[in-house]
């Protein structure tokens, strides 16, 4: 796991860069640049997700107490800055239904309830405008 995040950070600076030649000088070269580094980032962080979501999550689920992962919980949970709370609340709640949105406050608590209420509606705009434009790419993002 730690090689596939290894391969996401590099990917990702790639793309910056391939976005930032495309804003300074807009041209067909630069364009198919950056198409290329976003199929390399799609491609390798849909492995990686592949292989979290299939084969690392549900081992960690059949091997670890509930305590346990609660304890990993907290530890991943101290790598977050406060100012990224309202994003973290609005991307984990996204497209959750009602029932499961209902089990996420019940075990998160009223403050992140109360904190959803308030940035549902900003999360969805930005949402809407980082993707407004994806289909183009070939790939339909419906936030």
């Amino acid at each position: 796991m730690s090689d596939e995040h290894a391969e996401i950070d590099p990917a990702l600076a790639a793309l910056t860069s391939a976005w930032r030649a495309m804003a300074d000088h807009p041209c067909d070269d630069h364009r198919h640049a950056l198409e290329i580094r976003l199929a390399g980032l799609r491609e390798t962080l849909g492995a990686h997700l592949e292989h979290e979501e299939t084969v690392v999550l549900p081992l960690v689920q059949r091997v670890m107490t509930e305590d346990e992962m609660a304890g990993v919980e907290l530890a991943i949970q101290k790598g977050y800055r406060l100012r990224d709370t309202p994003f973290m609340i609005g991307w984990v709640t996204d497209g959750l239904p009602p029932a499961a949105l209902e089990r996420f406050f019940a075990f998160s608590g009223g403050p992140f309830k109360l904190l959803y209420a308030v940035v549902r509606r900003a999360y969805a705009r930005r949402e809407q405008r980082a993707f407004r434009h994806a289909d183009l790419l070939g790939t339909a993002v419906s936030p």
